[in-house]
């Protein structure tokens, strides 16, 4: 999981350095598309030491973090809840930190917008560096009037999918309960 999780936000950072706040900044874009040209042209204007901030702040990290538990979610009380989603936003955000150094020369092009509905978008993305190039896939919803990533496709693995099959991994074993999660989170 950890692996595939430095990956992918590696790749994320990977928009800052190709075109070398508030966390809760609202970002209130028209479309799908919009939502990742900005993050990309924001990011461009960002220093390194606040692209943590800046790129999570695209994310809705309380809407993933819900999925990441998947039918656990209903059975949690709001205390721990709110607990499992801190813990897992400052996971995030340390894992996000921890890589800004360790990209460059990257850079992100659009390919293609699947809108599923008016709601829901899966954009295709390119990322290149040097003569390597792969592609990012973002699932970006909008909830009410603002649009976030809810999740990122990497080599055929979903972010908040595969993040939700670990916290399966742990929560279905006999006797285990949402503090041994957190406390994986660190």
């Amino acid at each position: 999981m950890i692996r595939t999780l430095l990956v992918l936000l590696g790749v994320l950072i990977s928009i800052h350095a190709a075109n070398a706040g508030d966390k809760r900044s609202v970002v209130n874009p028209m479309s799908a598309e919009a939502l990742i040209e900005d993050a990309a042209d924001r990011l461009l204007r960002t220093q390194q030491d606040q692209i943590a901030e800046v790129l999570l702040s695209y994310v809705q990290t309380e809407a993933v973090a819900k999925f990441t538990l998947g039918n656990h979610a209903r059975t949690l009380s709001e205390e721990h809840l709110s607990r499992y989603t801190h813990a897992f936003e400052s996971w995030l955000y340390g894992q996000v930190s921890s890589q800004t150094e360790r990209f460059s020369e990257l850079s992100i092009e659009i390919q293609k917008v699947a809108y599923r509905n008016q709601n829901d978008a899966v954009i295709t993305t390119r990322i290149s560096h040097h003569q390597d190039q792969f592609q990012l896939r973002w699932r970006v919803i909008r909830r009410g009037e603002h649009w976030g990533v809810v999740d990122l496709e990497f080599a055929g693995i979903w972010l908040a999918i595969e993040q939700r099959a670990q916290v399966d991994a742990i929560l279905d074993k006999p006797g285990a309960n949402i503090e041994q999660v957190i406390a994986r989170l660190g």
